[in-house]
């Protein structure tokens, strides 16, 4: 996934990206990514996509696998886009 500061990915063709710059100076790649498979009969719980995260600051090297937001055993499922922003909460 991220080896000598370079993002790889294995299929971008089922990849929907999103470049997010944070509150505390850092920055977040947020992505989502289906699979394509026809998998789902073999193995109906099997990932067939999801929204994952990764955390970013700068000038340094990320050690850390992506964070998974959201996954789904849905099949055919294609995500077209990705949107952020932040959302105030008053709690406490």
């Amino acid at each position: 996934m991220l080896a000598n500061n370079t993002l790889t990915f294995q299929n971008i063709s089922f990849l929907t990206l999103r470049p997010v710059a944070i509150v505390n100076r850092r920055y977040t790649i947020i992505y989502a990514e289906t699979k394509n498979s026809n998998a789902t009969l073999e193995n109906p719980f099997l990932s067939q996509g999801g929204i994952y995260i990764i955390f970013l600051e700068y000038g340094e090297v990320v050690k850390r696998k992506p964070a998974v937001l959201h996954q789904t055993s849905i099949s055919g499922l294609g995500f077209t886009g990705i949107v952020c922003s932040i959302a105030y909460v008053g709690v406490g």
